[in-house]
């Protein structure tokens, strides 16, 4: 069993069973360092981590997206309302119906069916329009 030791390291997670550090984190020369004893971790601990060092996470579920500077896709697993965030202020259009879903925003919500791809552009009128 390989087990964390450090005391001066944040124990984020035991390992299941033993009661000994498993996943933890500590500040090296500046730099966040993670270390997990587990095989695998999940989607949302990889999530959490890219949070805390500062990565843009415009949709927390478990599901494909997509982005770039102006085009953000997003297939959906299930059916339900997302929050969506984006990394600057902008306006939203929906690329399939042709329409404006939010002006000079940050983030959005929008209920969404299950099995679908939604694509937006992620800019002003003039952009989308290519002028």
């Amino acid at each position: 069993l390989i087990y964390a030791q450090d005391p001066s390291a944040d124990v984020l997670g035991t390992l299941l069973g033993h009661g000994v550090p498993g996943l933890v984190s500590k500040e090296i020369n500046g730099v966040q360092v993670y270390y997990s004893g587990a095989p695998m971790l999940s989607s949302a601990v990889l999530r959490g981590i890219a949070a805390r060092a500062g990565v843009h996470i415009y949709n927390f579920r478990d599901e494909a997206t997509y982005a770039n500077g102006k085009f953000l896709a997003i297939h959906t697993a299930e059916a339900g309302v997302r929050q969506i965030r984006l990394p600057r202020v902008t306006d939203v259009y929906d690329v399939y119906k042709g329409k404006v879903i939010a002006r000079q925003t940050d983030r959005f919500s929008v209920a969404l069916p299950v099995r679908q791809t939604v694509f937006y552009f992620l800019g002003s009128e003039q952009e989308r329009k290519g002028q």
